[in-house]
């Protein structure tokens, strides 16, 4: 063999072995990819019993508590995800969702404006912090971020859907019908925008007017 290569295999590589922590998380992965919740979420208690701050662990736990419904659980692994790595964007995008829930907005905004202060690309935060902010009839500022996301990325259905809402909201009709067209031809499943689409098109004011 060559020298770089007979000097590589007299390198003593240590064997990794991970964390018991590290170990239950990644096992809880496995579980999740394969839809076995209830063991992904054993899994995931046994990583944070072992390493309270395990900050992945605590965001996965939260995430999973949350699609089960048990979103009192989910946000105090959010809170304890942050408090072991405050600057994770994606536990403060999630906590945000979790106190817009309890109706606790001033709080949800705080959340949703660090994870975008903390990942500019975060579309999911984004398009939160401008539902959020629309709730409040603040459409200015909310038309501002989906403008933002869609620059990032244009085929955010969503993002046009929700910018039709607030086009709607506001008596702009014939925008906000493009916004739904333009969102459904992206993602022609998005029931909520064709219910809408119906609803502005009925509202236009030419709408069931006979023809000449």
């Amino acid at each position: 063999i060559g020298l770089a290569a007979a000097a590589i295999a007299h390198i003593p590589f240590a064997p990794y072995t991970p964390s018991k922590s590290t170990w239950h998380f990644h096992r809880a992965l496995a579980c999740a990819r394969i839809d076995q919740v209830d063991a992904a979420l054993d899994e995931l208690e046994r990583a944070v019993q072992a390493e309270p701050e395990n900050a992945d662990a605590h965001l996965w736990r939260g995430y999973l508590e949350a699609e089960q419904g048990a979103h009192a659980e989910a946000l105090a692994h959010y809170e304890a995800a942050l408090r072991a790595a405050p600057d994770n964007a994606m536990a403060h995008n999630n906590a945000g969702y979790e106190w817009a829930r309890r109706g606790n907005a001033d709080t949800a905004e705080l959340h949703y404006r660090k994870a975008i202060e903390l990942d500019p690309f975060y579309e999911r935060a984004m398009v939160n912090l401008g539902l959020l902010l629309a709730k409040q009839n603040r459409y200015d500022e909310a038309v501002v971020l989906y403008e933002q996301v869609l620059k990032l990325n244009p085929k955010h259905a969503a993002a046009h859907m929700y910018w039709g809402d607030v086009l709607g909201e506001t008596g702009r009709l014939d925008e906000a019908t493009e916004r739904y067209e333009q969102a459904l031809a992206l993602e022609p499943a998005l029931e909520r925008a064709r219910r809408h689409l119906e609803v502005v098109r009925k509202a236009l004011p030419d709408a069931g007017e006979p023809e000449a």
